[in-house]
């Protein structure tokens, strides 16, 4: 498939997400995943669905996926952060504000609080 069709699926997938079935949404995120073997956006897009989800189970399957290809600096920053809501997530709240802390701190001030913010808020649930 061409650039504009997976833009397409990963789009409508999102949109999916955001305004109808969840649970299709992952569906039609996985069909443009498998569609588009060669492009990351696809994968990135589910990463993000899954923690928007608080998705435990498809944020770590999908981290794994995408970990085993080789990344950019700037997709790396989106691991890692789902690296450390994932650590959260799981029940180490400490460990992922240590993270944070430690693997992020390039992040602007605003987005340092946004995150802490939802590590807080997992730990709380």
């Amino acid at each position: 498939g061409s650039r504009a069709d997976e833009m397409y699926d990963t789009s409508a997938a999102i949109f999916e997400f955001r305004f109808g079935d969840q649970k299709k949404s992952f569906e039609m995120i996985d069909d443009a995943i498998s569609e588009h073997k060669s492009v990351i956006y696809p994968a990135l897009a589910k990463l993000d669905m899954a923690i928007q989800a608080a998705n435990h189970e498809k944020l770590s399957a999908c981290l794994k996926k995408i970990e085993s290809r080789n990344i950019s600096i700037g997709q790396n920053f989106a691991v890692v952060k789902a690296r450390i809501l994932l650590i959260a997530m799981g029940g180490d709240p400490a460990r992922a504000l240590r993270m944070l802390y430690k693997d992020l701190k390039q992040l602007s001030e605003r987005s340092t609080e946004r995150l802490i913010h939802r590590i807080n808020a997992i730990g709380v649930q």
